[in-house]
C-alpha cells in the first residue's frame, strides 16, 4: 500500500504550520485531524507543549514567538505518524482542502 505524505506549509506571520494529515487506511487526508475530543495525535501535540486546531480539513499549529524550528515539529509529527513529509505552497494546501468537499456547520 502506498502511503500519502504529510503535506505542510509554513507561515512567517504569525509563525505557524498548516498540515494535511494522511489517512492510515486508504488514501487522502483526514477531514478533521483533531476534533472536539482528544485523540492520539492531539495528545502527542499536547506533549510537545503546543496548541492545535484541526476540524476544517487540516491541522494548524501556531508557534507564535516561541523559538522553535517549524521543521523540528513537522518531523516529530511525521515520525509519530510514520509518514514522509512534503512542503507545498499555501495555494496547493487549500486546493487540496477544497477538493475534499468539507461542508461547514
Amino acid at each position: 500500500m502506498i502511503k500519502t505524505s504529510l503535506m505542510y506549509c509554513i507561515y512567517d506571520s504569525p509563525k505557524s504550520i498548516s498540515m494535511l494529515i494522511p489517512k492510515k487506511r486508504g488514501h487522502g487526508y483526514l477531514k478533521r485531524p483533531v476534533g472536539h475530543h482528544a485523540n492520539k495525535l492531539s495528545l502527542f501535540i499536547d506533549d510537545l507543549g503546543l496548541d492545535c486546531v484541526g476540524i476544517d480539513g487540516y491541522l494548524h499549529i501556531v508557534l507564535g514567538r516561541r523559538k522553535i524550528d517549524p521543521m523540528e515539529i513537522i518531523e516529530k509529527i511525521a515520525n509519530f505518524l510514520d509518514v514522509q513529509c512534503e512542503q507545498i505552497s499555501h495555494n496547493e494546501l487549500f486546493d487540496i482542502i477544497d477538493s475534499m468537499n468539507i461542508t461547514s456547520w
